[in-house]
Formats: structure tokens, C-alpha cells, sequence
């Protein structure tokens, strides 16, 4: 079974400024990131069947908490077409 762990680093304000992600499998770590505001990275789901924005490049502009559903977004600006979108925090990767 796959997990996500997340550590969120908040400010004053309680506005979420980064999250550190850990992907693991069966207690063994796949896959760990830090995402800053401000910063670009890739969607690349570790989940091959989510296609959505898949491969896309972004700067993560904001995070969004949704307590009942233990999800946490990031809301990205596509480097290709300065639109924006709102991704899982756990699908983006560094870019190198």
C-alpha cells in the first residue's frame, strides 16, 4: 500500500510556505520532495494510471488544505502557457 506523509511549514498568518512530501510503499521510502512557493517542478504522478497535467512544468504558487478529505493542492503556473492549475503536492518532482 502506498502512503503519503506530508510536513507543512506555515507562517504567523497560517499561510502554508512549504511542504515536504515522503512516498513510501510497505514502510520503504519511494520518493521524498520539498516543495517551496516560488519555485518550479514537474507533475509527474508516481501513480501511472493520473494523466492529468502528467510532465507539465510549474512554479508553485500556493498550497490548499482540504482537512476532510486529507488532501493538500498545489496551485502551479504552467511554464508553457501561464495558465494555472491545482495539482496533488505529492505528484510534483524536482526539476533538474
Amino acid at each position: 500500500m502506498i502512503l503519503y506523509g506530508f510536513k507543512v511549514g506555515s507562517d504567523e498568518e497560517n499561510v502554508i510556505k512549504k511542504v515536504i512530501v515522503e512516498i513510501t510503499e510497505d514502510g520503504k521510502s519511494l520518493r521524498e520532495v520539498t516543495v517551496d512557493i516560488d519555485k518550479e517542478y514537474k507533475v509527474s504522478p508516481y501513480k501511472e494510471i493520473k494523466m492529468k497535467h502528467r510532465d507539465k512544468i510549474g512554479v508553485v504558487r500556493s498550497f490548499k488544505k482540504n482537512e476532510d478529505k486529507g488532501e493538500l493542492k498545489a496551485h502551479l503556473q504552467f511554464s508553457d502557457n501561464n495558465n494555472f492549475g491545482w495539482v496533488d503536492v505529492q505528484d510534483l518532482t524536482e526539476v533538474i
